[in-house]
């Protein structure tokens, strides 16, 4: 075993990569260097954060889906009950506060536990792997609570239209 101590980061990783060339294939396999085992687990992470993007990304999308058609099969079901409201004189503003709030209760309950599991399962992972990945993973939360919001936004518009029809 021998160890040797550069100071410039790419002179390292150069250095490393000439040496892993020089050896045989059974030697490659028990050489390590901070460079390369570095790079390995940048690596590692990216992957991981990809493949967990593109889940959280596959399970947004279900979620909201199911969300939006169990609301607007709701919708359907409340067209009398907002119809009762709009013949007592509850103007079309109320009731789109109405519906809105409505909306806004059934999404919030899986925004904010979605939220709450990736911040622990954040700093179980950062800390599994030793690294800070708390920026990538707040943008990846702001991202998909913005598309999570658009959902809301196309929900309450379908249950309004839906609703103001049976007026």
């Amino acid at each position: 075993m021998q160890a040797i101590g550069l100071d410039n980061d790419l002179k390292q990783q150069a250095v490393s990569q000439d040496i892993v060339k020089q050896l045989s294939t059974e030697q490659q396999e028990s050489f390590s260097s901070v460079p390369q085992s570095y790079e390995d687990s940048i690596a590692t992470v990216g992957a991981l954060l990809f493949v967990g993007s593109f889940l959280g990304l596959v399970f947004l999308a279900a979620t909201g889906s199911i969300i939006y058609f169990k609301i607007l099969t709701e919708a359907e079901e409340d067209q009398a009950k907002y119809a009762i409201l709009n013949k007592i004189g509850v103007n079309s503003k109320q009731i789109l506060k109405t519906v809105a709030g409505q909306v806004a209760v059934i999404f919030s309950a899986p925004l904010i536990v979605g939220i709450v599991h990736s911040a622990f399962a954040l700093l179980a992972f950062s800390q599994l792997f030793g690294m800070n990945i708390t920026k990538p993973v707040i943008l990846w939360m702001i991202a998909y609570s913005a598309i999570y919001f658009i959902y809301y936004i196309f929900t309450v518009r379908s249950f309004y239209k839906i609703v103001r029809q049976g007026n």
